[in-house]
């Protein structure tokens, strides 16, 4: 019976999580964009890597592609990548961002479902940046990712911290609460409503549709991601932001009271 009500909490979860952003796709920016530039340049360091130049010709699996930003973004540097996403919505914006700027031919499309990943192949690099946390398994999805990447291949995560962003979980569960699971009465609310401003600030539409509307979301610690590692054989090289003091506890407090709530952890797979 509980294998069954397991069964049919994932299912619930893959099924909101996909008519979700298939109403909603995510994240819509230019890949080019200052900002964006900025974030992929983090990526490249975090994976031990001196600069841009040397993803070329390296082979990338991008799990969870969304609408294909930071794959077109690796493609114009030469990477081979593999562009990965449940979401036909979000593939096709994906596939229209790579023909228009031009590196079509270097990504390969490919619609597939993290927790059952099997592309027969393996990558120097798998990026998985905002997804894992919004599968019903992150455990069972890393596992998949890390079967992909070759000898001395290379991993790059992004996930919620599990003691930050607590007053979007609040208002969140308030929002849900009063108006369920219809993303289209939540930010009406988040919109119209004469206070609203305080909800929005200075974020984006696409921005306060994942904030206050996504039908399901996880929230991990240090601690586990660590363990998620080690049991992959992966070693950790790098955590964004940085650890405090050799000590994870206070390095997610000050995440805390900085409001990070994201954090992102790369690896580097054992021979």
């Amino acid at each position: 019976m509980h294998g069954k009500q397991g069964a049919s909490h994932s299912s619930g979860v893959a099924d909101s999580v996909y008519s979700f952003y298939s109403e909603y796709p995510y994240p819509l920016v230019y890949p080019f964009s200052k900002r964006h530039e900025q974030l992929m340049r983090k990526f490249i360091r975090m994976w031990g890597l001196r600069c841009e130049s040397e993803l070329k010709g390296l082979s990338i699996l991008d799990a969870g592609c969304g609408t294909g930003e930071k794959s077109v973004y690796l493609a114009s540097l030469g990477a081979s990548v593999t562009a990965l996403d449940i979401n036909k919505t979000q593939l096709s914006y994906a596939q229209a961002l790579a023909r228009r700027h031009r590196v079509g031919e270097k990504i390969k499309f490919v619609c597939a479902d993290i927790l059952a990943l099997d592309l027969n192949d393996k990558f120097d690099l798998v990026l998985c940046s905002g997804v894992l946390h919004h599968t019903p398994d992150v455990r069972l999805g890393f596992s998949r990712l890390a079967r992909h990447l070759r000898q001395d291949g290379r991993i790059l995560i992004g996930l919620y911290n599990k003691y930050s962003r607590i007053h979007y979980r609040l208002l969140r569960w308030a929002l849900h609460k009063a108006y369920g699971n219809d993303p289209k009465r939540i930010m009406e609310f988040v919109n119209g409503f004469p206070l609203s401003f305080l909800l929005r600030g200075k974020a984006s539409q696409q921005t306060l549709y994942d904030r206050y509307a996504i039908p399901y979301e996880s929230y991990h610690s240090l601690r586990e991601i660590r363990e998620m590692f080690r049991d992959n054989n992966i070693s950790i090289m790098h955590v964004s932001p940085p650890i405090l003091f050799d000590n994870d506890m206070i390095s997610q407090l000050s995440w805390l009271i900085k409001g990070k709530s994201f954090f992102m952890v790369s690896g580097k797979r054992h021979q």
